[in-house]
């Protein structure tokens, strides 16, 4: 008997294949309609719920470490988790789970403007307990803050040693590190030898992401076995008053397919009333977050709730589900802008997630308002990232509406704080408005005028401060009295990472306060009291700065303060500068072996009064040039004039989106040193794109990135002709050059 042929189907063959697919159909309708979207996952499919891999054997994290494993503490802390390779929301879930409802102090360390930044971040929930708690302080890892190079080592081992006090232990973990040529090696930079609450837990570098988590999930608690559990049950688990054993719960919903949770998590959702609902969306969140899949709805509903925990929570979730949540910048933007601080700082640094023109407009929308120190940090850094992709587009925000009002306008508001900060912006503030607004916005956040004023400098973005220098100058003509009770509030502002405009005009409110000694042992070396002697306009205190200037300009180190200090000359007085303090200059300016130095000295001589100028000093009469770079690889200026063998300062500045460098060569000589940098890119990578043996290069700058500046200094050739400057990034050279023009006397 022949066997049936493959294209003939019996009808009761084909009526069950019909009924197998229509179920099918049904059933991938039911799924696809609880999910209210498609999920999206990317990277590594062990973070999208996959439980397979977690079974698999993990790297043993301690092996470089013998017997040194960090003591089990006796309140558990967390540390926010390294966002570069997904893991923050999911090692959320397990610190919460191992908490178990104890304290919790979060602390991030990054390295972002060559500097140490450490940002605290407020946890989803948060217990009081008597002593002091325990600190896990995770390290970013950003590309070099874990490898051989990392410079903030130092800078951060001096921070945990000033904070260890506050701490009963502190653990810290440095999160999947970087690339090196030796993959065993550990990061073992930090060195804290007799500090027995001081301990590290360093991930191998060989182990997966998932390894890594579960390996320091299982140091802080015992993890659940991770098997498949009955969905629903751990869902019920969620709304239990036991909060280890609901982490737990979470934790494991968040290691199965979402498939099998979130039809079962959604019905919970809806079935909760009031309160219940509020804990239940909270629930429901944190497993999506740590799911990785997209939660539009419940963070809509978060957004709009009366509890400031759940919306910090909404504004946290948009940041980790950026890349799959609907609108995810007109989420966060009201949340920029909430009455809460945690929520503000939530927001803020969710942008950072989704870095972009309009990303910057929203964490702008911070700045009016009131913040922590540590927010005032993150605020910062998260500008100085943001800026790098252009200038920020304004969010529709209540402070942008404000904004964008006539002064007449706006001054009819009622004064809250945040109309005050915006008046206080207002370069079309009349000027005998600006105490009344002050006082009202020190009434309505409950502080003194000069607090308030400090406050407002101090959060203004740096391109708006740099219009309002009346407000830098109210500092610093401020009551004596008043300024000498915040003279603390001042040097940490002076010697910090803010605007050089607000740092400078914190250090004339010393000096208009203290006498030079006391304001130099404030301030140590840092040259910032000299830079901001131009800020002071009162004669006598001028005066009482002269000798000072004089002492530190002979000095000559360090190198930095002594030029602040002979720059700053041109602000004395003129009768406070005496012909040997001229002839003290003119010998720095022709003798020096310094170069900064000397220049320094040429151009306080070229300011010097003309009764106390020296004589025969036109070989040092000064030429200053500033050069841009601009779209189509071109610089603003194709002739540049300069005369033989006098000094030059050439400041070149790069506002274009790509890098550039200038250099000056021997005449006809450009085209070929341009050409041979770009015929071998890697090799003219190596050498910085600049061949600094060839007889033919006279000088030249650093490469520069978008938004940087360069100043060379420097005596012109001694021989006259037409000398040229060019950009030797390879292909730009065809386009990007000019003429020096070296003229005689």
């Amino acid at each position: 008997m022949s066997s049936p042929s493959p294209a003939h189907t019996s009808p009761p063959r084909l009526m069950l294949c019909v009924l197998i697919l229509g179920v099918s159909i049904v059933a991938a309708f039911v799924f696809a309609s609880a999910f209210e979207h498609a999920p999206a996952y990317v990277g590594d499919p062990t973070l999208c719920g996959d439980p397979a891999p977690l079974n698999e054997a993990p790297a043993d994290p301690h092996a470089a470490h013998g017997e040194n494993k960090p003591a089990e503490p006796m309140i558990y802390v967390g540390g926010l988790w390294s966002d570069e390779h997904g893991l923050a929301s999911q090692l959320d879930a397990a610190i919460l789970s191992a908490t178990a409802g104890k304290p919790i102090v979060c602390q991030s360390a990054t390295w972002a403007d060559d500097a140490l930044m450490v940002i605290d971040r407020s946890p989803i929930q948060f217990a009081t307990a008597e002593g002091k708690p325990d600190l896990i302080l995770s390290v970013d890892y950003t590309g070099v803050i874990s490898s051989i190079e990392y410079p903030g080592a130092g800078a951060l081992q001096k921070y945990i040693t000033e904070q260890k006090d506050k701490y009963n232990n502190i653990l810290i973990i440095e999160p999947m590190p970087g690339p090196m040529p030796d993959p065993d090696e550990d990061w073992t930079y930090l060195n804290f030898d007799g500090d027995d609450n001081i301990s590290f837990f360093t991930p191998k570098r060989k182990a997966a992401p998932a390894h890594v988590l579960k390996a320091v999930y299982k140091e802080l608690r015992e993890a659940p076995a991770p098997v498949a559990t009955e969905v629903a049950t751990l869902v019920g688990q969620l709304g239990t008053e036991d909060k280890a054993k609901a982490a737990d719960a979470r934790w494991l919903l968040a290691k199965l397919g979402p498939y099998q949770v979130i039809p079962v998590l959604t019905k919970w959702v809806d079935a909760g009333v009031g309160e219940a609902r509020e804990q239940r969306v909270y629930e429901a969140l944190m497993v999506r977050r740590a799911m990785g899949v997209h939660a539009d709805v419940l963070i809509a509903e978060a957004a709009q709730s009366e509890n400031a925990t759940l919306r910090a929570l909404a504004a946290r979730t948009i940041g980790d589900l950026a890349n799959v949540t609907t609108n995810a910048i007109g989420l966060l933007t009201p949340l920029a802008e909430d009455d809460a601080m945690a929520v503000r700082y939530e927001a803020l640094i969710a942008t950072r997630k989704m870095p972009s023109r309009l990303a910057a407009g929203v964490a702008e929308l911070v700045e009016p308002y009131e913040m922590s120190n540590a927010m005032r940090d993150a605020y910062q850094a998260t500008m100085a990232q943001m800026l790098t992709y252009g200038e920020p587009i304004p969010a529709d925000s209540r402070a942008n509406r404000l904004r964008r009002l006539s002064i007449a306008e706006l001054l009819k508001q009622e004064r809250s704080a945040l109309v005050c900060t915006i008046l206080l912006e207002r370069t079309d503030l009349p000027n005998d408005k600006i105490d009344e607004v002050l006082g009202q916005l020190a009434k309505a956040n409950g502080q003194g005028p000069l607090v308030a004023l400090l406050n407002t400098l101090e959060t203004m973005n740096p391109r708006t401060l740099a219009k309002r220098d009346v407000l830098l100058k109210k500092l610093v003509d401020w009551k004596v009295n008043e300024l000498n009770a915040q003279i603390p509030r001042l040097k940490e502002l002076a010697l910090g990472n803010g605007p050089d405009t607000l740092r400078q005009a914190a250090a004339a409110a010393m000096i208009m306060s203290s006498d030079p000694s006391d304001v130099l042992a404030e301030l140590g070396d840092s040259p910032i009291a000299y830079q901001s002697l131009g800020l002071v306009s009162m004669q006598d205190v001028l005066k009482r700065w002269a000798p000072t200037l004089m002492s530190q300009a002979v000095q000559g180190t360090p190198l930095d303060v002594s030029v602040a200090a002979i720059d700053a000359i041109k602000n004395l007085p003129a009768d406070s500068i005496t012909g040997g303090n001229a002839t003290m200059l003119l010998g720095l300016a022709r003798e020096s072996d310094q170069n900064e130095l000397r220049f320094a000295a040429i151009r306080a001589i070229n300011a010097l009064p003309d009764a106390v100028k020296p004589d025969k000093i036109d070989d040092l009469s000064l030429t200053v040039i500033e050069i841009l770079a601009v779209t189509g690889m071109k610089y603003d200026k194709e002739t540049l004039t300069v005369t033989a063998g006098r000094p030059v300062e050439l400041t070149f500045i790069n506002p274009d989106t790509m890098e550039h460098n200038l250099v000056i060569t021997k005449p006809g000589q450009a085209q070929a040193i341009g050409a041979a940098m770009s015929a071998d890119p890697i090799a003219a990578a190596a050498i910085g794109y600049v061949p600094k043996d060839d007889p033919a290069v006279l000088h030249y700058t650093a490469m520069l990135r978008p938004g940087q500046r360069y100043t060379l200094r420097f005596f012109a050739p001694t021989t006259a002709g037409s000398y040229e400057y060019v950009c030797t990034f390879p292909g730009h050279y065809t386009s990007m050059r000019g003429v020096l023009e070296v003229v005689k006397p």
